[in-house]
């Protein structure tokens, strides 16, 4: 309960934002773990 109190007090655009950072970090993380492996791959050949 005490967590729907704070979002209210929150202005909205701080709402949006939090779930831009929610969806796109695990994102932009696979992004970034695909990269290194991809490095690690064309090294070993």
């Amino acid at each position: 309960m005490m967590a729907a109190s704070i979002e209210l007090n929150r202005p909205e655009i701080f709402v949006y934002i939090e779930a831009a950072v929610v969806l796109f970090v695990p994102l932009i993380i696979s992004m970034i773990f695909k990269r290194l492996r991809q490095m690690k791959d064309d090294q070993l050949k």
